[in-house]
């Protein structure tokens, strides 16, 4: 596991302090809040979210291995439920503190700004597509074309869809790019193949 190598590594040559930071996932799924760390360990894990808790136990467990046959300064915390800069803030996979933060950010450009809701067909069928095109719920797609309009202070259902087809029209052409990029990777690699296979049959 790469935490092991790390302190291992750490340790090797000579490192005196290491910040282990673990997750609040390493303690058991059904335990007493607010969580106490003698509770690690006491019970069944998260089965979803399993293999990550038990790589975490193990980094601990191997710091507090090293701090009793060494005498060194290897600490583990638990940082749970921070963010900043560069966190993620998905409406559909984010952690809980991103997540809410964006929901209240994104609930006060409504009220500022008074949207309207829309259920126009076409401007729902455009949302479905890039729904499709992002793989997020088609209610996300539209909260991010809504977004985007009410930071533009557009509410009227043409702008609305204008900025959405802007929106799929983006997504749809960075996924072609992407497509071609694979395309043209494989085409080099049958053409080192074939290079390759023609070096052998000369040799």
């Amino acid at each position: 596991m790469i935490q092991n190598n790390i302190i291992n590594s750490a340790f090797e040559s000579g490192t005196k302090k290491i910040l282990f930071l673990g997750s609040s996932c390493i303690y058991p799924k059904f335990c007493e809040n607010p969580i106490n760390e003698n509770q690690l360990l006491n019970g069944h894990l998260e089965p979803t979210n399993e293999p990550y808790a038990i790589a975490k136990i193990a980094g601990i467990k191997m710091c507090e291995s090293y701090n009793r046959q060494y005498n060194l300064d290897y600490r583990s915390v638990m940082p749970t439920n921070l963010y900043g800069p560069w966190d993620n803030f998905h409406p559909e996979n984010s952690h809980v503190v991103p997540a809410l933060i964006r929901r209240f950010h994104e609930d006060f450009l409504f009220k500022l700004l008074h949207m309207p809701l829309i259920e126009d067909h076409h401007y729902l069928k455009i949302c479905a597509q890039l729904a499709s095109s992002l793989s997020i719920s088609i209610s996300a797609a539209r909260r991010k074309v809504e977004v985007a309009a009410a930071k533009e202070g557009k509410k009227d259902l043409q702008s609305r869809k204008e900025i959405a087809q802007k929106i799929l029209d983006q997504t749809l052409n960075e996924d072609k790019k992407q497509s071609l990029s694979a395309s043209e990777s494989f085409d080099q690699l049958l053409k080192a193949l074939k290079e390759e296979e023609n070096f052998m049959l000369e040799d």
